[in-house]
């Protein structure tokens, strides 16, 4: 059980990484216009 938890846990901190990033650039373009979900989703 330890190993599904840590695998779960480690892709989770990947995607909200990449989610960070990607809102980070997106920002620029899009401020308003899409939900944070949809951009989340994205990526």
């Amino acid at each position: 059980m330890r190993k599904i938890i840590l695998s779960l846990h480690i892709i989770i901190v990947s995607v909200t990484l990449a989610s960070a990033t990607g809102l980070h650039e997106l920002g620029n373009f899009s401020s308003d216009n899409f939900p944070r979900a949809e951009l989340n989703l994205a990526y």
